[in-house]
Protein backbone atom coordinates (compact mmCIF):
# COMPACT_ATOMS: atom_id res chain seq x y z
CA UNK A 1 0.00 0.00 0.00
CA UNK A 2 2.56 2.04 0.85
CA UNK A 3 4.21 2.05 -3.03
CA UNK A 4 0.75 2.57 -4.27
CA UNK A 5 0.46 6.00 -2.11
CA UNK A 6 3.83 7.32 -2.75
CA UNK A 7 3.79 6.75 -6.51
CA UNK A 8 -0.19 7.69 -7.21
CA UNK A 9 0.56 10.85 -4.89
CA UNK A 10 -2.18 9.95 -2.45
CA UNK A 11 -1.86 12.98 -0.11
CA UNK A 12 -1.51 15.58 -3.23
CA UNK A 13 -5.15 13.47 -4.17
CA UNK A 14 -6.63 13.73 -1.23
CA UNK A 15 -5.86 17.81 -0.65
CA UNK A 16 -6.87 18.49 -4.10
CA UNK A 17 -10.09 16.73 -3.46
CA UNK A 18 -10.78 18.87 -0.26
CA UNK A 19 -9.96 21.58 -1.64
CA UNK A 20 -11.87 21.31 -5.05
CA UNK A 21 -14.63 19.65 -3.80
CA UNK A 22 -14.72 16.74 -6.76
CA UNK A 23 -12.66 14.11 -7.63
CA UNK A 24 -10.22 15.23 -11.30
CA UNK A 25 -7.75 13.37 -12.91
CA UNK A 26 -5.69 10.65 -10.70
CA UNK A 27 -2.36 12.32 -9.73
CA UNK A 28 1.19 10.38 -10.28
CA UNK A 29 1.68 7.46 -12.20
CA UNK A 30 0.31 3.94 -12.70
CA UNK A 31 2.94 0.76 -11.18
CA UNK A 32 2.34 -1.07 -14.63
CA UNK A 33 5.35 -1.70 -16.65
CA UNK A 34 7.71 0.05 -13.65
CA UNK A 35 10.54 -1.57 -12.42
CA UNK A 36 10.71 -2.49 -8.74
CA UNK A 37 13.66 -2.97 -7.50
CA UNK A 38 14.24 -4.98 -4.58
CA UNK A 39 16.99 -5.48 -1.58
CA UNK A 40 16.42 -8.64 -0.11
CA UNK A 41 15.90 -11.89 -1.21
CA UNK A 42 13.87 -13.63 2.03
CA UNK A 43 10.68 -14.86 1.70
CA UNK A 44 9.26 -11.02 2.54
CA UNK A 45 10.96 -9.80 -0.19
CA UNK A 46 10.09 -12.89 -2.58
CA UNK A 47 6.37 -12.33 -1.80
CA UNK A 48 6.22 -8.95 -2.54
CA UNK A 49 8.13 -9.47 -6.07
CA UNK A 50 5.53 -12.31 -6.47
CA UNK A 51 2.85 -9.45 -5.95
CA UNK A 52 4.49 -6.56 -7.87
CA UNK A 53 4.61 -9.07 -10.86
CA UNK A 54 0.51 -10.66 -10.24
CA UNK A 55 -1.02 -7.71 -9.35
CA UNK A 56 0.51 -4.88 -10.62
CA UNK A 57 2.42 -6.15 -13.94
CA UNK A 58 5.32 -4.85 -13.33
CA UNK A 59 9.22 -5.76 -13.66
CA UNK A 60 11.06 -7.03 -11.02
CA UNK A 61 15.00 -7.76 -9.90
CA UNK A 62 16.64 -8.28 -6.65
CA UNK A 63 19.46 -8.70 -4.47
CA UNK A 64 20.25 -11.03 -2.07
CA UNK A 65 23.23 -10.70 0.36
CA UNK A 66 25.20 -13.13 -2.27
CA UNK A 67 25.15 -10.47 -4.84
CA UNK A 68 27.70 -8.69 -5.88
CA UNK A 69 28.06 -4.97 -5.79
CA UNK A 70 27.81 -4.62 -9.07
CA UNK A 71 24.25 -6.08 -9.28
CA UNK A 72 22.79 -3.42 -6.07
CA UNK A 73 24.28 -0.81 -8.64
CA UNK A 74 22.90 -1.97 -11.43
CA UNK A 75 19.45 -2.17 -9.64
CA UNK A 76 19.91 1.10 -8.23
CA UNK A 77 20.76 2.70 -11.59
CA UNK A 78 17.60 1.31 -13.16
CA UNK A 79 14.39 0.88 -10.73
CA UNK A 80 11.59 3.34 -10.18
CA UNK A 81 10.89 2.19 -7.16
CA UNK A 82 13.71 0.74 -4.51
CA UNK A 83 12.00 -1.30 -2.13
CA UNK A 84 14.26 -2.61 1.21
CA UNK A 85 13.47 -5.84 2.60
CA UNK A 86 17.13 -6.98 4.19
CA UNK A 87 18.05 -7.19 7.75
CA UNK A 88 20.01 -5.35 9.36
CA UNK A 89 24.03 -6.76 9.86
CA UNK A 90 27.08 -5.53 9.52
CA UNK A 91 27.00 -5.66 5.94
CA UNK A 92 23.90 -3.94 5.23
CA UNK A 93 24.64 -1.32 8.20
CA UNK A 94 24.51 2.05 5.82
CA UNK A 95 24.43 0.00 2.52
CA UNK A 96 22.43 3.03 1.07
CA UNK A 97 24.84 6.16 1.12
CA UNK A 98 25.35 9.42 -0.40
CA UNK A 99 27.14 7.18 -3.76
CA UNK A 100 23.90 4.70 -3.98
CA UNK A 101 21.39 7.54 -3.33
CA UNK A 102 23.00 9.61 -6.15
CA UNK A 103 23.04 6.57 -8.58
CA UNK A 104 18.73 6.27 -8.37
CA UNK A 105 16.88 7.87 -10.77
CA UNK A 106 15.77 11.02 -10.13
CA UNK A 107 12.69 10.37 -10.35
CA UNK A 108 13.24 6.42 -8.45
CA UNK A 109 10.82 5.99 -5.05
CA UNK A 110 12.89 4.92 -2.08
CA UNK A 111 10.72 2.46 0.46
CA UNK A 112 12.48 1.11 3.48
CA UNK A 113 10.41 -1.48 5.25
CA UNK A 114 13.51 -2.69 6.87
CA UNK A 115 15.64 -1.46 9.48
CA UNK A 116 16.12 2.17 9.67
CA UNK A 117 19.97 2.37 9.71
CA UNK A 118 20.29 0.15 6.27
CA UNK A 119 19.65 3.82 4.62
CA UNK A 120 21.69 6.72 6.05
CA UNK A 121 19.01 9.67 7.18
CA UNK A 122 21.66 12.25 6.53
CA UNK A 123 22.47 11.24 2.86
CA UNK A 124 18.78 10.80 2.14
CA UNK A 125 17.59 13.87 3.85
CA UNK A 126 20.35 15.94 1.97
CA UNK A 127 18.93 13.86 -1.33
CA UNK A 128 15.31 15.01 -1.05
CA UNK A 129 16.43 18.51 0.07
CA UNK A 130 18.19 18.96 -3.31
CA UNK A 131 15.58 16.99 -5.07
CA UNK A 132 17.71 14.33 -6.33
CA UNK A 133 15.44 12.00 -5.25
Amino acid sequence: MLMLAMTRRLTEGIEKVRKEATIGAPTGHTLQGKKVGIIGGGKIGKTFEKMCTAAFGMQTCSTTSKSSRRELEDLLRTSDIVSVHCPLTENTRGLLGKKELEMMKRSAVLINTARGHIVDKHALAKALQENSL
